[in-house]
């Protein structure tokens, strides 16, 4: 089983918050981990935590000391992909890398939530041409996307963006959480006026959608206010003897092992 977690952390952390943060996250235990909002200003200290851990594999946007950019840590190699750079609207928000011994790409995305000029929409435009160019592949659009889908993902109606969601659906893409819960209503950020969005998502593509087995959200980091978002969790199944359909390798049926070309590959 492979376990990823998004959890945008608020501005880095902070030094009250970052030792309650490091727990929760050595406590959800995901084998590949993308934290936004993340800060380098408070970020060694959680790097080196994470790495004491054994999440030693890291990768990181240079946002500077201050400023919100993106951090990516595994229990395997990673190492960023050769992938066009992005607009100046995502600059250290956005971060794509591979994880080879998964067989796995990801990309770690903050969308910024802008009501004016055309910011969000061309970070969304990058996200999707992204996406379209990894359509093939095992590949992940994971982070806080600020955005879901119209009167699904909302208390209230203010959610920009949403068609963006509806054509990764129509490419093939499928939202983890709501895939498991189709009817459910939940919200990973609430504004300052109290109303629910769900705006933290893991988007996978079709090779990868159908190993998907689990997806939930940890609101008790937000409630504890440890930031102001929720952590979401996805499992996948994951190994050569397991197909994506949940049923078992003809090989492995006959109970013969792996061939040797997919032991380094986990889908």
């Amino acid at each position: 089983m492979l376990t990823l977690l998004t959890w945008n952390i608020l501005h880095g952390g902070g030094s009250r918050r970052t030792p309650q943060i490091v727990l929760s996250l050595l406590e959800f235990a995901p084998d590949v981990m993308v934290i936004t909002e993340y800060r380098a200003a408070m970020g060694g200290q959680v790097r080196g935590v994470l790495a004491d851990h054994g999440w030693e594999h890291q990768v990181v946007t240079d946002a500077g000391a201050k400023r919100n950019g993106i951090l990516v840590a595994g229990r395997t190699p990673l190492r960023r992909s050769e992938a066009p750079a992005p607009p100046s609207a995502l600059g250290p928000k956005w971060l794509e890398v591979e994880a080879p011994v998964l067989g796995l790409g990801l990309a770690a995305a903050h969308i910024p939530e802008v009501r004016e000029g055309t910011r969000k929409v061309a970070s969304w435009e990058f996200a999707m041409e992204r996406c379209r160019a990894n359509v093939g592949r095992p590949f992940v659009l994971i982070g806080d996307l600020n955005t879901g889908r119209t009167g699904q993902d909302e208390e209230t109606p203010m959610l920009t963006c949403s068609a963006f969601m509806g054509r990764l659906w129509t490419m093939g893409f499928r939202d983890a959480w709501r895939e498991l819960h189709p009817e459910g209503r939940e919200y990973s950020w609430y504004s300052h006026l109290g109303h629910g969005f769900r705006i933290d998502h893991v988007l996978l593509s079709p090779a990868l959608a159908p190993a998907l087995r689990e997806a939930f959200y940890g609101h008790g980091v937000r409630e504890s206010r440890q930031s102001d978002h929720s952590a979401l969790v996805v499992r996948l199944e994951t190994g050569p003897g397991a197909r994506a359909d949940g049923g078992e390798t003809e090989a492995a049926e006959r109970g013969e092992s792996a061939p040797d070309d997919v032991e380094n590959s986990l889908f």
